[in-house]
């Protein structure tokens, strides 16, 4: 039942290690290599916020609806 938050976790840490990894190997390349006018470091990091957000909002939509279902079955 319960499995969905195994993957939940997976999926908001693992584009955060990709991107502390990218900053460990590779900082000069992230600082001076530009999208849209923003250096990929600082771009990176906003998605990766947003990312963790966007999953959190997705957990606490899951829990709320698993816990509807529960009550209503009660």
């Amino acid at each position: 039942m319960k499995q969905y938050r195994i993957l939940l976790a997976f999926l908001a840490l693992f584009p955060m290690i990709i991107y502390y990894i990218g900053l460990s190997f590779w900082p000069q390349f992230m600082a001076t290599h530009f999208i849209w006018g923003v250096p990929y470091s600082i771009l990176g990091g906003v998605v990766v916020m947003l990312w963790g957000a966007f999953i959190a909002l997705f957990y606490a939509l899951l829990y709320f609806l698993n816990r509807d279902l529960q009550i209503k079955d009660d």
